[in-house]
């Protein structure tokens, strides 16, 4: 949590003061494209990381939000890499749909409520295939992931407060299923998914395991 809340205070830091180079991503209509920054793994090296997010303004209707897109902020020494593609995915895709900031910062309306009441049904979209792209950030190379093709593991869940365990409880209420076939075989580390080393190169797509797999 308290890691959590550090992350939190970063964020709110950066949203409100942030302006740069910001890259434009392409959202299903009704999304909004959102673009955040966050500190990842124990060296709490600073990414850019790219959502798309709906929420509802009644709560009859589930909110939503997908991961599409990060990329370091910088590659200083607290960015050399200690964490694989995997593992900083999964970071981020945990820090996204945690109450502590997704009920701040997505859905502001909301909160999650006392256990055994639950919250606004949330939609999860896992995308499965992501793609490399070497982007001048900055006037520096970067190693950008984004999302490749429109296949996902689809999931619904709720979120409760547990106020004498003090966490949040949460619940799957469909899925996961898979929407569409992916287009992608190869793991981001199999020898066929060559890293490009030319600004604008892009490698080919790869895939991300999901709760579908």
């Amino acid at each position: 949590m308290k890691k959590i809340l550090v992350m939190l205070v970063f964020v709110i830091g950066m949203m409100l003061s942030w302006v740069g180079e910001i890259i434009a991503h392409d959202c299903p209509t009704g999304y909004t494209p959102m673009t955040i920054n966050m500190l990842v793994g124990e060296n709490d090296c600073p990414y850019v990381v790219e959502l798309c997010v709906k929420c509802s303004l009644t709560g009859y209707t589930a909110s939503s939000v997908a991961l599409v897109g990060f990329h370091p902020l910088t590659m200083s020494p607290a960015c050399v890499p200690d964490m694989t593609y995997d593992e900083v995915a999964q970071f981020i895709i945990t820090f996204i749909t945690h109450p502590d900031f997704y009920y701040t910062y997505v859905c502001t309306t909301y909160d999650a409520p006392p256990c055994p009441q639950q919250s606004v049904e949330i939609e999860l979209f896992h995308y499965n295939c992501w793609k490399m792209e070497l982007i001048e950030y900055f006037g520096e190379e970067i190693i950008k992931y984004s999302k490749c093709g429109d296949a996902y593991c689809y999931e619904k869940i709720t979120w409760c407060y547990d106020a004498n365990a003090n966490e949040f409880n949460r619940t799957v209420v469909s899925g996961p299923t898979q929407v569409g076939t992916p287009g992608c075989t190869y793991d981001v580390w199999d020898p066929e998914i060559v890293t490009p080393t030319v600004v604008g190169g892009v490698s080919e797509c790869f895939i991300y395991p999901t709760a579908c797999d």
